[in-house]
């Protein structure tokens, strides 16, 4: 990639670092969403990383970040919500062929995003291909999720790591006393005239968004609506999602 920067007359080339301290320095501003696709086209990972982290990024120019083979650049897009969205199954599979232990406890923490908000691929497929990693912290790290089928919780707390083991037997208690809970406020929602909060078809005990399930505590604030709530990132999304389909209109 060539860059240079011009003042008035004067002109300079940029080298790879420049460009990287002023791509993270650019205002994260819609009228930069053409400079950050050319700088998406970029080989360096300072530049590429920064990009990650900006909202106002294209759906093609964050296609470029999520095809990028650096696994640098992998590990930050996997952990971006916004560059979730676009990812397809064969993103995933590259991803989980790079054998990165970083990128697959990403992959695990992300579980439910990846499977039921954006349905990229089934639950079970991922969970089968995380299983078999060799090392301890990707299976301990699916252990300790509640999002982790119990199918897959039972056989890790077989593994032959102790923690791994000692940690899905935790879980699968913790799983096991909520549903117990649940239980047992069901029973007294029903003396209650009070309407129960409604999230994916679950009743719960707070609010939490109704789109991701986060909860107030997780979330930067939670907006109230009938029936339900929406999450500050959530609303985010959506406000997006309309901004495109107006433009679509408008280029129609």
């Amino acid at each position: 990639m060539r860059a240079k920067l011009t003042i008035n007359d004067v002109e300079i080339m940029l080298g790879h670092k420049t460009l990287g301290e002023i791509t993270y320095c650019l205002d994260d501003k819609p009228e930069n969403s053409d400079l950050f696709h050319e700088l998406a086209k970029s080989e360096c990972n300072e530049v590429l990383t920064s990009l990650v982290a900006k909202y106002h990024l294209s759906r093609s120019t964050l296609r470029m970040l999520i095809e990028c083979n650096s696994l640098e650049v992998m590990r930050d897009v996997v952990d971006s919500r916004r560059a979730r969205r676009y990812m397809t199954r064969r993103d995933l599979e590259n991803y989980i062929d790079s054998g990165d232990c970083e990128i697959m406890t990403s992959l695990v923490t992300n579980l439910d995003d990846f499977t039921e908000r954006y349905e990229i691929c089934e639950k079970d497929w991922l969970c089968k291909k995380l299983i078999k990693h060799p090392d301890p912290a990707v299976r301990y790290a699916l252990a300790e999720n509640t999002d982790t089928p119990e199918e897959f919780l039972e056989r890790l707390a077989k593994d032959r790591d102790v923690d791994v083991a000692r940690q899905a037997k935790d879980t699968l208690a913790e799983i096991q006393e909520g549903e117990d809970d649940d239980d047992d406020e069901f029973e007294d929602e029903n003396d209650d005239d009070e309407e129960p909060v409604i999230a994916h078809g679950k009743r719960i005990k707070e609010p939490v968004c109704s789109f991701c399930y986060k909860k107030e505590k997780e979330a930067f604030t939670l907006i109230a609506g009938l029936g339900g709530y929406i999450c500050d990132e959530c609303a985010e999304i959506c406000n997006e999602i309309v901004q495109e389909k107006k433009k679509g209109s408008k280029n129609e």
